[in-house]
């Protein structure tokens, strides 16, 4: 049930992947980071490649719970990382030392000697010697960079130099972390066989916007995601000054005029939900204008007209039934059900009578000729919540 995921923006290298998938019980999403090259970053975009690959998967053995490398091996690595990440004036974190100490337990240091001989021959014994050495509590900071100096020069031919572009990339995500505190600019995955649109359609009560809610706050933190609520789209310039001028004047030709304007602003809306998903993200809109819910949202300038229409009125009604023409046809719709009885009971901030008509109405839609499918939303929210994260995984 995995999917392929890019990587952030600033964390983009060759040899490395990215997949994601929920847990079947939790729900909770499960990150597997890839690599098929031994790749140890450093700052802003300096990436080293520890030739140790081969040697790594050929000392594997079972562990607890997956194959480990020997620990002779993933200890040298270990300090090689450790001092080119941190071994200058940050200090080294206390769980590395710890990790260090119990693999150095089980680790042959002539073994050490003998992987670096055969498998990187810049760094010498005397130079791992020091960048261990540098790790232990005491060591002054300038004693760290003078041997972190010497381990990035004896690796100079494995490095990979960041180009000024990637460089300015990882600045910005440096001070958004430390500006807002996190995360970094960008910094959540797009899909890599490309994104999703995603229409939650229903009536009031039907839980809808708390279900839309409840997706944003599962894929968030790890997928870049939009909602778009299409029935109330942001509103232009000239969609607010027609709402003015209604107040003022409230003639035929400025109604028509204002829900052509609106017409405008959700096709706009819809096309750049499009775009996002386009571009690997995932956008959950509301509302989306679809035959059955045509008259929830949908054009109205010539039901305004009434039979005989002007020849503005009829010019007006087809450039708004363009704008919603050429909005496309989503894929994947999902229609929560729900009873009028209990749509009223939940949404005790409207009147009953204008709850209940709009409830009836979407039971009487026909979805037929569409590829939605039809949740009861009668059920538990839990229940329905976790009806639409496997769906929308599956869509994935």
């Amino acid at each position: 049930g995995f999917i392929q995921t890019t990587s952030p923006d600033d964390h983009k290298l060759l040899g490395t992947a990215h997949y994601r998938a929920p847990d079947p019980e939790s729900g909770r999403m499960l990150h597997i980071h890839v690599h098929t090259r031994l790749l140890v970053e450093a700052a802003r975009g300096l990436v080293y490649r520890l030739p140790f690959e081969d040697a790594l998967l050929s000392s594997s053995r079972p562990g607890p719970l997956f194959r480990v490398p020997a620990p002779d091996l993933e200890a040298l690595i270990l300090v090689l990382r450790t001092t080119v990440r941190w071994a200058s004036w940050r200090k080294v974190p206390k769980e590395t030392r710890e990790e260090l100490a119990y693999l150095e337990g089980l680790a042959d240091p002539r073994y050490q000697v003998d992987m670096l001989r055969r498998h990187l021959r810049s760094v010498g014994a005397d130079t791992y010697r020091r960048c261990r050495a540098a790790l232990n509590p005491g060591t002054t900071w300038r004693e760290r960079f003078i041997t972190r100096w010497r381990l990035t020069r004896a690796l100079g031919s494995y490095a990979r130099r960041p180009t000024l572009a990637e460089r300015t990339v990882h600045a910005l995500a440096a001070a958004a972390w430390h500006l807002r505190g996190g995360p970094r600019l960008d910094s959540r995955a797009r899909v890599t066989t490309g994104g999703r649109l995603f229409v939650i359609s229903g009536t009031h009560g039907s839980g809808k916007s708390t279900c839309t809610a409840a997706l944003l706050k599962w894929l968030k933190p790890h997928f870049r995601v939009m909602t778009a609520h299409v029935g109330r789209p942001p509103r232009s310039v000239i969609t607010r000054a027609l709402g003015v001028l209604l107040r003022v004047a409230p003639v035929a030709p400025l109604r028509w005029a204002w829900h052509l304007s609106i017409a405008r602003d959700r096709y706009r809306l819809v096309q750049r939900s499009w775009n996002f998903a386009l571009d690997g993200g995932v956008a959950l809109t509301e509302r989306y204008p679809l035959a059955p819910n045509h008259a929830l949202v949908g054009p109205r300038v010539r039901e305004l007209a009434g039979k005989q229409p002007s020849a503005l009125a009829l010019r007006m009604a087809t450039i708004e039934e363009g704008y919603y023409a050429r909005m496309p046809r989503p894929e994947h719709v999902f229609v929560l059900e729900v009873d009028p009885d209990v749509a009223v009971r939940r949404k005790t901030d409207e009147p009953s009578d204008y709850v209940r008509a709009r409830a009836e109405l979407m039971l009487r839609a026909d979805w037929s000729n569409t590829k939605a499918r039809r949740i009861d939303a009668g059920r538990p929210l839990e229940t329905v919540i976790a009806d639409l994260r496997r769906l929308v995984w599956e869509a994935l």
